[in-house]
């Protein structure tokens, strides 16, 4: 969930927000279906997640933040 809130803006992001309260993967099931409804398909939705992650920056061997913050994303996604 936290992912979809950092990557979500304005009506989304306030969907995803609704539903933070719950269990991750309630929460999840239930956002999703929602963007779905109001946005047409979770496709796009999960396709945009893929693409911010093959679009993340180069982590270079002495950037710490970056080496732990990416396995996170992916995980994340996973459980898309």
């Amino acid at each position: 969930m936290s992912y979809l809130d950092q990557y979500t803006t304005g009506e989304p992001n306030k969907i995803v927000r609704g539903y933070s309260y719950l269990n991750v993967t309630k929460g999840l099931k239930i956002t999703l279906a929602e963007l779905e409804d109001i946005y047409g398909n979770a496709d796009i939705v999960v396709h945009s997640f893929i693409n911010k992650e093959l679009n993340w920056l180069t982590i270079k061997i002495n950037n710490a933040k970056g080496q732990m913050n990416f396995p996170f994303c992916l995980r994340n996604a996973k459980r898309l």
